[in-house]
């Protein structure tokens, strides 16, 4: 009967590895190992019986194969190793070099930022829970999560922004679980013990790089399906409607940015009129006058158009207050965008 190397047990195929190796290249390898580890290999090895050379081939190859999967792993830099090769660059430089290190070993998601095309992984997705969307979406970077759940049906973009923001603890064995079944999928169709994560943080990360349109529609979903966690939401991102907690020297500073007067006069359009009056106030009147020259001449408007047009200017406050050139108060703290 012809024998089987799935019958073999890893300890087996170890010291049948180790016995066809070169005996300086296997005394090497046998002095990383632990006292344990020594033991039980040596047993082995005593042991051994002796193989066909197809056997021998199929154990190679098993290794072979095991060892070119973890490649990319094992040639992966880490941050800890980055940071100290770095050293001599400034934290603000480091962390956006970290951010953009083309792979993170730490993050089985990470072949996702590579996407261009969103329908392979929401095809896979179709059948999933909100929990693990949730969780896929919270590992990957900001701009296309938002493109991820911009794209879900209504219900589910609800249910999914909500367990973002509620996520604290992942074990490690279920995102490393869900990123290889993840990987799996996409390749069929196209192509420490715990993770902690600031659902909070992630989530308006996320949001503040979505649409006007799906903003709103989360919010006016989310404030009836959980108003606590809507206002918590809020209270850590920047919409249209918060030009009104800008002081007058922040609005200042943020009209001088924007140069664009049709631009504001779209923005404007279906705008509250207390937030027109507070940005009048903040401008020249002249400038104020060409505005409303825009607004008076533009006629009807697409409401996408103006909410483009509103999302532009948040967009510019955020980068702004990110530049520190202005500050953004809530309440009583300072909120970091």
């Amino acid at each position: 009967m012809a024998e089987s190397a799935d019958k073999l047990s890893a300890k087996q195929k170890a010291a049948i590895l180790v016995r066809v190796l070169e005996e300086d290249v296997a005394t090497r390898i046998i002095d990383l190992l632990n006292e344990e580890e020594r033991e039980t290999l040596i047993r082995e090895i005593v042991k051994l019986r002796a193989h066909k050379p197809e056997m021998v081939e199929t154990v190679m190859y098993q290794y072979l194969h095991e060892l070119n999967e973890r490649e990319l792993v094992i040639s992966s830099p880490d941050k800890q190793y980055i940071r100290r090769l770095f050293r001599n660059m400034s934290e603000d430089e480091m962390e956006k070099m970290l951010e953009d290190l083309p792979y993170n070993r730490e993050n089985p998601f990470e072949f996702l930022n590579e996407l261009a095309d969103l329908n392979p992984l929401l095809t896979v997705l179709n059948e999933e829970s909100p929990q693990t969307i949730a969780i896929i979406a919270s590992h990957i970077k900001p701009q296309l999560a938002s493109r991820l759940i911009e794209k879900l049906p209504e219900n589910k973009m609800i249910e999914t922004v909500m367990r973002v923001a509620k996520l604290e603890q992942i074990d490690a064995d279920l995102i490393n679980q869900i990123g290889d079944v993840l990987k799996a999928k996409m390749n069929t169709m196209s192509f420490g013990s715990t993770n902690k994560t600031d659902g909070l943080k992630t989530i308006v990360n996320i949001l503040n790089n979505v649409s006007r349109g799906v903003e709103r529609t989360l919010f006016d979903r989310l404030d009836h399906v959980d108003q606590e966690l809507s206002e918590k939401i809020k209270e850590n991102m920047f919409v249209f409607e918060d030009l009104l907690r800008l002081d007058d020297l922040a609005l200042r500073r943020v009209l001088e940015d924007i140069k664009d007067n049709l631009l504001i006069a779209k923005a404007l359009k279906v705008a509250k009129e207390e937030i027109k009056e507070k940005l009048f106030t903040c401008m020249s009147s002249s400038r104020r006058d060409m505005i409303i020259e825009e607004l008076d001449t533009l006629g009807p408007l697409k409401m996408t158009d103006a909410e483009k047009a509103q999302q532009a200017i948040t967009s510019a406050v955020k980068r702004l207050e990110k530049e520190g050139k202005i500050v953004i108060q809530r309440g009583e703290e300072d909120v970091l965008i």
